[in-house]
């Protein structure tokens, strides 16, 4: 196995808790993973059907790897806190997603001959797997000849498992916390892109049937009980990994190594992602986005041009005011502003 980075952390305070701070001591990589072109293309609705199709079996892969890992290591003392494949586990609910999202594509443009299949794969750790899904014929490339970034990220993974089980808590909540934060943002916009309905095609972000209708009642949980639950489910996981680790400074000091790994890595696999268009770029959308991907390329104008119009507004009513103008000019003017910002509005609309 590779060393373990040698990160500093000396401006880091490790009389915190363990979750605290690798939150804290992750920031910039978390920001160089976030900010990366694929992830970018990913968070604004860029990548179409087949592309995002194609990202949840690259992240299938690692969830995969990391779900059976900590499988294996369940009784772990820094790890049995934490486990709760029931709540937290990925790998089935992203297979969902493809399976789902495959056959909305089928539909679109797959030809009769091109039928999925279940390909026997050699991953890290589990070799001679079998493909759990059906795999379309776009993605097998993905699974007959892994990329190196997918491997490198699973190969870690094992090799951790084997020599430092515990620090397997850095991968879980690099992984399993940004589901839980920024991967409810995600499922939003993928919604939206593709229009689906329900929870159907976003179960990667659905954390025990958040979104799902009481059983008793029927209601659906509204937008802020969906966020409350979500918040819960963070909290339950901090304990998991707060807990074990205790005071163990020197831990914790080799978690937020670690998981500063987990984001390198993650910013590796975004790199099989296509970037989008270009900023300058006029095309229409690709199929499936919602054209309000340019909006906040528009919207900078109107609102300047507005202000300007309001400061124009006030000079002339301090300028009235002055030379003795009486209320119905003045009223004939504010009834100009009140109607351009109206105008204004409905362009940001």
């Amino acid at each position: 196995m590779s060393p373990l980075p040698s990160t500093n952390t000396s401006s880091l305070d490790l009389s915190l808790p363990a979750s605290q701070l690798l939150r804290e001591g992750t920031k910039l990589a978390h920001a160089k993973a976030e900010h990366s072109a694929g992830a970018k293309a990913l968070a604004r609705g860029e990548l179409d059907l087949a592309e995002y199709i194609r990202y949840l079996a690259i992240v299938w892969q690692v969830y995969f790897v990391l779900e059976t890992e900590l499988d294996r290591r369940a009784d772990h003392p820094m790890l049995k806190p934490s486990y709760r494949p029931d709540v937290i586990w990925r790998s089935k609910a992203i297979q969902a997603d493809i399976e789902y999202l495959t056959t909305l594509l089928r539909g679109q443009n797959t030809t009769q001959d091109d039928k999925p299949s279940h390909p026997i794969v050699d991953i890290p750790g589990s070799p001679r797997t079998r493909i759990p899904f059906s795999v379309p014929p776009f993605l097998r490339p993905l699974f007959v000849t892994i990329p190196e970034q997918i491997t490198s990220y699973q190969t870690r993974i094992v090799e951790l498992s084997t020599s430092n089980p515990e620090l397997l808590l850095a991968h879980a909540y690099v992984r399993y916390f940004g589901d839980l934060s920024g991967g409810q943002i995600i499922a939003a916009k993928v919604k939206k892109m593709y229009s689906l309905p329900g929870d159907k095609g976003t179960e990667f972000y659905e954390f025990e049937q958040q979104t799902k209708p009481d059983p008793v009642t029927g209601l659906v949980p509204s937008k802020f009980e969906q966020k409350e639950h979500v918040n819960r489910i963070k909290e339950r996981y901090r304990t998991g990994i707060d807990v074990p680790v205790g005071d163990d400074e020197e831990l914790k000091s080799r978690l937020v190594d670690e998981a500063i790994v987990a984001f390198d890595l993650a910013h590796s696999i975004f790199t099989l992602l296509p970037p989008g268009p270009s900023s300058s770029s006029k095309s229409l959308p690709r199929s499936g986005a919602t054209a309000n991907v340019q909006v906040e390329q528009h919207i900078i104008s109107p609102v300047w041009k507005y202000i300007a119009f309001l400061v124009a507004v006030l000079v002339a009513h301090l300028g009235m005011s002055l030379s003795g103008v009486g209320g119905l000019e003045l009223y004939k003017v504010l009834g100009r502003a009140v109607q351009g910002w109206a105008g204004i509005r409905q362009e940001l609309d």
